[in-house]
């Protein structure tokens, strides 16, 4: 038979995995938005001929995808453990 106490136990959990995975779709799209204004900034530098330009925002490209990176791999292994917690409680 639920209880409503392992309701409860398991909705914190539910929302943790809810506010993750948006903040997955928004570390996505600001990267994305971030990638192209930093392209679109070398393009230009380059046009113009700033060899500064081209590489602040080359080193700004780096930065943005280490960002990510970091961020993807952060955010997908505590959504694998809360996964893991789901379906084992015992293990958490």
């Amino acid at each position: 038979m639920d209880s409503g106490i392992e309701r409860e136990q398991e909705h914190p959990s539910a929302d943790e995995a809810a506010r993750l995975r948006a903040g997955m779709r928004w570390l996505v799209t600001g990267s994305i938005i971030a990638l192209m204004a930093l392209v679109s900034w070398s393009i230009l530098s380059a046009a113009s001929g700033s060899a500064a330009g081209m590489v602040a925002a080359s080193s700004g490209s780096v930065a943005v995808v280490v960002a990510w990176t970091t961020g993807y791999v952060a955010i997908s292994t505590r959504l694998k453990q809360l996964a893991a917690a789901a379906t084992d409680p015992e293990s958490a």
